[in-house]
């Protein structure tokens, strides 16, 4: 998918509908907590969040597959951290 030519044709549009879809699955969540909607309908709002991260990542990395490929190997690094922090707490809580 060309996510520059995406970006390129309408910016504004382009980052409004990363948020807009974040929203989604905020919403989405609230309201499976409170039984109005099912799972799938919250798995329909993370494959969508997902898709938005992927644009994100791609502009952070100026649409370039090298420093697409640095702005991936940063944020997986991270999250393997965060998970590392997420594990010490839950063995805490035993």
């Amino acid at each position: 998918m060309d996510f520059k030519k995406l970006h390129d044709s309408n910016p504004d549009k382009y980052f409004l509908k990363i948020c807009e879809e974040l929203s989604e699955l905020q919403t989405a969540i609230l309201h499976y907590c409170d039984g109005k909607i099912e799972y799938d309908s919250v798995v329909e709002e993370i494959a969508d969040v997902s898709i938005q991260i992927e644009k994100l990542m791609r502009w952070l990395g100026d649409f370039n597959s090298k420093t697409y490929n640095m702005v991936f190997d940063q944020v997986n690094e991270l999250e393997q951290e965060k998970y590392k922090k997420l594990e010490e707490i839950i063995e805490e809580m035993k």
